[in-house]
């Protein structure tokens, strides 16, 4: 039943657990019981990141009943999650859905780095979202929890225009699929709007469920 399985949602860089408010309204109503965290992804870094994640998610869990527990990353949230995962073996693990995550790094990243690196001194988690510095081992659990790519192909965002291959305006297509990954789907939104949107939510939900997109 929906109503012992939790999801816990992450959002992304530079957001705060309210950007997930749209998804957790939707997954509530149809019965799952959603827990969202606020992590400091604008200054801190991946490893910060997780250590916030891991604290405030140990107060969380304790309140709560559950048979499941599902985790959904919206962008730099989704690689938050694989962070987690990677320290942690949960015996209850379930289905993992990461939507527009730039699991093979960040294009834009390179660029920063590239032209402005004094920022990276600033924004720390752009410097390990390069795709030459992203390095996550896998998950703790054996098998691994299926996980299911959410990207979007709408490039509607200004810096879109600094990637050379189809992305939502962010991240590349290409670089959201991970190693291992159970299923993808490719959905027309840009990396700002997709999560928002009912039929991702709904997406979502085929995927915890079933383990599949159709």
């Amino acid at each position: 039943m929906k109503d012992k399985q939790i999801i816990v949602l992450v959002h992304g860089f530079n957001k705060s657990q309210s950007d997930m408010s749209g998804l957790k309204a939707y997954l509530t109503e149809i019965g799952y019981h959603c827990l969202t965290v606020n992590l400091p992804t604008r200054f801190g870094s991946l490893n910060d990141c997780t250590n916030v994640m891991q604290s405030q998610l140990a107060k969380l869990l304790s309140k709560v009943e559950y048979q499941k527990i599902h985790f959904v990353g919206h962008s730099m949230g989704g690689l938050i999650i694989r962070s987690f995962l990677a320290r942690n073996n949960l015996s209850c693990i379930g289905r993992c859905v990461f939507i527009a995550c730039p699991n093979k790094g960040s294009c834009l990243a390179d660029k920063v780095h590239k032209f402005f690196p004094p920022a990276l001194n600033i924004l720390k988690s752009l410097n390990e979202l390069r795709t030459d510095g992203l390095e996550i081992p896998p998950p703790r659990n054996i098998p691994y929890p299926e996980i299911g790519v959410i990207a979007g192909n709408k490039s509607n965002l200004a810096l879109g225009v600094f990637l050379n291959k189809e992305n939502d305006g962010r991240v590349e297509v290409d670089f959201t699929r991970i190693e291992g990954m159970t299923d993808i789907t490719v959905q027309p939104y840009g990396h700002k709007e997709i999560h928002y949107q009912p039929d991702i939510a709904r997406l979502v939900d085929e995927f915890l469920t079933t383990g599949r997109f159709n």
